[in-house]
């Protein structure tokens, strides 16, 4: 087998084998009232940010939802306290309150190829009318 050949195949077959310990950091964003907030989690796709597939998402220990059968579910946003389709509440819906410092995260895959892990999260408060992100992305 010539050099470059068997070069090549060692790099695919390096690439290949890296790719199970893969995993795509992406970003929380909280918007919306206090009351009734929409929370995202978003991923990067080629053209810049894009909806993930999630498993589980929660906020603090105030609200958290699962996928009911374990699958992910292809989400774009989920507003505070209402169960997306295909989701099982494992946390009932606490009241929020301005001036508390509260955790967002969700995790599931890319929904996209390649397919891997997803994890994401990011701190908030609601001051002045509005959510602020207190952690950078």
């Amino acid at each position: 087998m010539p050099l470059a050949r068997l070069c090549a195949v060692g790099l695919v077959l390096g690439i290949i084998s890296t790719l199970p310990g893969c995993q795509q950091i992406g970003a929380m964003d909280i918007r919306g009232s206090l009351e009734s907030p929409e929370i995202r989690a978003r991923g990067m796709g080629l053209f810049g940010p894009r909806a993930v597939c999630v498993r589980s998402l929660g906020v603090s220990d105030m609200w958290e939802v699962r996928s009911d059968i374990g699958e992910c579910v292809m989400l774009r946003t989920v507003k505070y306290g209402e169960v997306p389709k295909g989701f099982v509440e494992r946390e009932p819906a606490k009241p929020l309150v301005a001036g508390v410092t509260y955790h967002a995260s969700a995790n599931g895959s890319t929904g996209a190829i390649p397919n891997v892990p997803f994890r994401a999260y990011g701190a908030f408060i609601f001051q002045e009318g509005r959510w602020h992100r207190l952690d950078t992305q």
